[in-house]
């Protein structure tokens, strides 16, 4: 059975991910609030000690006029945090999953499918930092991470949830065998 460590599992996806994959993977979680206060050290030896086989990344700083008041406290959660667990992730020969936002093509006047070669600028700190931490997660090994890319980010919350709200099996199965839709 395959092991996968989630952040944000109190949040809107990570809740409902846990209720669904319950029993037909290993789950485990964060102690609630555990990454407000970890430091890198924290992140690996947790990292290592639950040596999952994946690491689906869903916590954030999300709310973007809170990022804009609090610049550091959203880098640190948006940027920082995501690249601890990318190396972690990487030590422990886990697959990260990140999440990122829509918020990386804010301005953009393409609609529809956004390529992931497209200029971007995005016009706040939290889409700022999103990009960022996408940059950075992926620069170690972009073999072992995907992230949800802000291209695929309307697609990829249909995979997962599609219209009935309900996780679609077919992307559990697919993130577990190693081919990742995100």
């Amino acid at each position: 059975m395959k092991k996968i460590l989630l952040t944000g599992a109190g949040g809107f996806v990570g809740s409902r991910i846990c209720q669904q994959w319950q029993g037909k993977y290993e789950l485990c979680t964060l102690p609630r609030g555990f990454l407000r206060t970890a430091d890198e050290a924290s992140v690996r030896q947790v990292i290592q000690f639950e040596h999952p086989d994946i690491i689906l990344h869903m916590a954030a700083i999300s709310d973007t006029g809170y990022c804009t008041q609090h610049p550091a406290e959203a880098y640190r959660a948006n940027v920082e945090l995501p690249v601890w667990l990318a190396k972690a992730a990487r030590q422990v020969g886990a697959k990260l999953v990140a999440f990122s936002s829509d918020q990386i093509y804010a301005g953009v006047k393409q609609t529809g499918p956004l390529p992931e070669t497209l200029d971007v600028h995005p016009a706040n700190v939290y889409g700022q930092y999103k990009l960022e931490a996408e940059q950075q997660e992926g620069a170690g090994d972009p073999a072992g991470y995907a992230s949800s890319s802000a291209s695929e980010s309307g697609t990829c919350f249909l995979q997962l949830f599609g219209a009935n709200g309900v996780c679609s099996p077919d992307w559990s199965d697919q993130l577990c065998a190693g081919w990742y839709p995100l």
